[in-house]
């Protein structure tokens, strides 16, 4: 996993072609917000959500993880808790969906992000995480997950 500030997004743009062209939407998401919806970037190798929801507490979530895909989530307006596991510590709740790229798993969590202003998160393959969860209490926010094939 990684957490760090739009500033800094050129020191990743060299790990991949696809990563960099998902960290370019990000940057264009800072000056015309996309609308609701999934954005095609670069076909299904790369593409962004953008959705709205409400913060809710961790005990009501689950950890997910995927294989296929990275992940990079930058909340558009709001405040969120990220909180994330090493996959190997938590337990699988159901089986793997290719479809939807994702496993439910339950656990303990290892660390905690918060994501809110110019700081974004990248997820890999492996880095379970719990996002949506309260900060200060329940809120709205708007999001951006970029899909980047691994």
């Amino acid at each position: 996993m990684i957490i760090d500030t739009v500033d800094s997004i050129p020191l990743y743009k060299g790990f991949s072609t696809n990563l960099a062209a998902g960290l370019e939407f990000l940057l264009e998401a800072l000056t015309v917000e996309p609308p609701l919806g999934r954005h095609p970037i670069r076909g299904d190798r790369v593409y962004a959500v953008v959705s709205k929801y409400e913060t809710a507490e961790p005990s009501s979530k689950s950890f997910e993880a995927h294989r296929r895909y990275i992940d990079i989530q930058f909340l558009l307006h709001g405040t969120e808790a990220l909180l994330w596991a090493p996959l190997s510590s938590l337990v699988p709740q159901g089986e793997y969906s290719s479809d939807g790229d994702c496993i439910d798993l339950g656990g303990e969590s290892g660390a905690e992000a918060v994501l809110r202003g110019s700081v974004f998160a990248i997820l890999f393959p492996g880095d379970a995480h719990k996002p949506g969860c309260i900060v200060h209490g329940a809120e709205p926010v708007t999001k951006l997950v970029i899909k980047v094939e691994k």
